[in-house]
């Protein structure tokens, strides 16, 4: 074998193995290439769970009412402000319904008293005589049984126990409250006499006051399932009109529709609220209730947790944006 034909074998020899060593390259290149895809393919899913998870996050509503400064137009006592002097936020005590019927109105304004200085710094406070000065004395009141509870099926056992309007005026810090209507969808008769539409909490600040209800279990709890789409609540601010706040906006809201198209969501309104000696309680010779029935304060939750933000003024604003007296934040889980 002469020195070319030794060459030419080399040179093959060598193409062979360079040849085999760009093919394994490959191979290996392909299967490194396969398990990224597999595991691109692998972390798709996850990663599009996580997108849609954040964007889940991202759309949970966010259930605090907006931090707005009020004037803080407020006559605390003077243990609240001793308290708010430490503390953002103070509780107070939510105060149980207590029974009208039979008593004289001296003697149910004279317990409106002592609750209003337990919590306010008004040593001559007296109760509206526009509000309250037609309280009929020795009359009965629709019990909170009778209006939330027995349906209106019958007028027996209506006035019995608690009253009703006692919710409210127990609790004079709940400024604006809730109420619901009477004869709408209620439960059987058969219903526990627990079923009181009460705050769970009422907290004040400086510059608003936080009414908390578990509006959920009740509406669940005590309203009959063919109604809870249809029914509707009552905006009770009763006690805001007594004090002076007068007029009022809900500012802020979420899952809170209102039935009239001129409502206090629409527009600033103009409280209404008294107690007057009506038929309504169907009664022979009539009940103490509250009156009238403001359209305009109607609302349906749409979901629960939800709240509405209201603003109240004692004089009539000249835009819904002006700086409100007071707010009120009521809280519905």
């Amino acid at each position: 074998m002469n020195n070319q034909n030794l060459i030419n074998i080399l040179l093959v020899a060598l193409f062979v193995v360079i040849l085999g060593s760009c093919y394994n390259h490959f191979l290996k290149d392909d299967k490194v290439a396969d398990e990224n895809l597999a595991v691109t393919q692998t972390e798709a899913p996850q990663t599009q769970e996580l997108e849609q998870e954040q964007a889940q996050e991202s759309e949970t509503p966010d259930l605090k009412a907006p931090e707005v400064k009020s004037k803080g137009n407020i006559e605390y006592s003077s243990s609240i402000l001793t308290q708010l002097k430490t503390q953002k936020e103070v509780s107070v005590a939510v105060n149980p319904p207590t029974a009208y019927s039979g008593r004289t109105q001296e003697s149910i304004l004279n317990e409106r008293k002592n609750y209003v200085l337990k919590v306010f710094n008004m040593p001559n406070y007296k109760p509206m005589e526009s509000i309250f000065g037609g309280i009929a004395s020795g009359k009965p009141w629709i019990g909170v049984k009778g209006a939330y509870c027995d349906g209106w099926q019958s007028t027996k056992g209506r006035t019995d126990g608690p009253s009703e309007e006692s919710v409210f005026m127990n609790n004079p810090l709940g400024l604006v409250m809730i109420e619901m209507p009477y004869y709408t969808y209620s439960i059987p008769s058969s219903c526990s006499t627990t079923a009181k539409l009460l705050p769970t909490k009422i907290t004040v600040s400086k510059e608003a006051i936080n009414v908390y209800y578990n509006l959920s279990a009740y509406h669940n709890n005590y309203v009959r399932p063919e109604g809870r789409k249809y029914t509707i609540y009552y905006l009770k601010p009763i006690n805001a009109k007594d004090f002076g706040y007068e007029w009022g906006y809900v500012a802020n809201s979420k899952y809170v529709g209102f039935s009239d198209e001129n409502s206090i969501m629409d527009n600033v309104y103009n409280f209404l609220d008294f107690i007057h000696l009506g038929g309504a309680c169907q009664v022979e010779g009539g009940c103490n209730n509250g009156s009238p029935n403001q359209r305009a304060l109607e609302f349906r939750p749409d979901a629960f947790p939800a709240y509405m933000q209201i603003y109240l003024w004692k004089e009539h604003p000249e835009h819904t944006t002006s700086n409100p007296d007071m707010i009120v934040n009521i809280y519905m889980n």
